[in-house]
């Protein structure tokens, strides 16, 4: 992790400051050694001069729930290691649902005539009318625009 990544600053400590996070200082976020070129700055959450915004509630509800990190550890973490991280954890819970509909495609399958599939049981083996494959694409396209 060398280099100069930027942290996650505090906004409930640096905030009001002003004071921008980068560097390989990344044990004491009082010190406020940061430059302009960080990725974030004052303004938490807001968008600011061509900025999209880090939404804090989010990021904290994925760091305390799913992942299980303590305080301390989040804010020790770059942006870029907290994405790695939560998408480490969704590749995980695919793999286990994955395992799971096996299984019980396994189990149910010695019962039915028609055999179900892991694809199936995932919904991705789903056969959508015009319509219903328009919308979900116009969803998508909408969720992409932000």
């Amino acid at each position: 992790m060398g280099g100069t990544a930027s942290r996650i600053p505090r906004p409930d400590i640096a905030g009001d400051r002003g004071h921008n996070r980068s560097g390989t200082d990344r044990g004491d976020y009082r010190k406020g050694n940061g430059s302009d070129d960080s990725r974030f700055s004052a303004g938490w959450g807001k968008k600011r001069e061509g900025r999209s915004g880090w939404n804090w509630t989010e990021a904290k509800h994925l760091a305390f729930g799913p992942l299980a990190l303590k305080p301390d550890e989040f804010w020790r973490l770059t942006p870029a290691e907290l994405d790695e991280m939560a998408r480490g954890y969704r590749e995980r819970v695919e793999y286990d649902m994955h395992r799971l509909a096996w299984h019980a495609a396994n189990v149910m399958n010695v019962h039915l005539k028609k055999k179900v599939t892991v694809k199936k049981l995932l919904g991705q083996d789903r056969n959508m009318s015009r319509e219903e494959k328009e919308r979900h694409f116009n969803r998508l396209i909408r969720s992409r625009k932000g």
